[in-house]
């Protein structure tokens, strides 16, 4: 019986140093899909152009032509929208150069990045600081 008793804790020990698991604080985040939008709508705006409520021309201007004009519309902001993400990350790209060349630039003289020699609790002006 003693042996028994001594054997689960040696056992849960072992396991508890071989086996590995990641223990999150909270679930993994995941980003939320962009709706994708596809090029050609899964059925054609042209059947509108068979209604019999109207006649062919009106159909195709007051149905057609607007559903045609409204998913060219969406291409051309998706387009858009492409063309800012780019530039953003060019400026953030430009914007690191230049303050990694500024830290550079900093970094050969006693001024800080700021352009001042001052730091973080420096007191030694008014303290003497070890002199």
């Amino acid at each position: 019986m003693l042996r028994r008793t001594l054997l689960v804790p040696a056992v849960m020990l072992i396991l508890s140093t071989v086996v590995e698991v990641d223990a999150n604080a909270q679930a993994p985040t995941r980003r939320p899909r962009r709706p994708s939008v596809r090029s050609n709508p899964p059925v054609s705006p042209y059947l509108n152009l068979l209604r019999r409520d109207a006649s062919i021309g009106e159909n195709y201007f007051n149905l057609v032509r607007p559903q045609q004009e409204f998913r060219q519309g969406i291409v051309n902001n998706n387009q858009e929208i492409g063309q800012l993400r780019q530039q953003t990350n060019n400026l953030q790209l430009e914007q690191q150069d230049t303050v990694n060349y500024i830290r550079r630039q900093a970094a050969g003289s006693r001024l800080g990045i700021t352009g001042h020699t001052s730091s973080f609790m420096n007191h030694s002006q008014y303290y003497g600081g070890g002199r």
